[in-house]
């Protein structure tokens, strides 16, 4: 794996780039595993999807509608939720990005 080019915009990160990717990636994975234990100001706006993204994965499935086959819906619920989800977790990487940035910067 090379190591990133760094040009003259950007910021001197106070650690490797293995390890600021690392953190990182422990701080969004950490944001996911419990968000309600660790109440941070930068993610307020943030915290209560991740909250029902995550009561949404725990809890049963809806009785499927009339319009859709059963598997078929449940499906198109799967796919809605996944990307969701993936959006979700890229608005916590950039705000953890972000932090990194105020650190380095």
């Amino acid at each position: 794996v090379e190591e990133p080019q760094e040009d003259a915009c950007s910021a001197i990160s106070p650690f490797q780039w293995e390890d600021e990717r690392a953190l990182k990636a422990a701080i969004v994975d950490a944001v996911f595993a419990q968000p309600a234990s660790c109440p941070l100001p930068w993610l307020l706006d943030l915290e209560r999807p991740v909250q029902r993204l995550l009561a949404s994965k725990q809890s049963p499935p809806q009785p499927p509608g009339e319009s859709c086959s059963p598997h078929q819906e449940e499906k198109e619920e799967e796919e809605e939720e996944n990307y969701d989800a993936v959006q979700l977790r890229l608005q916590v990487r950039d705000r953890v990005d972000f932090m990194f940035q105020k650190l380095s910067g």
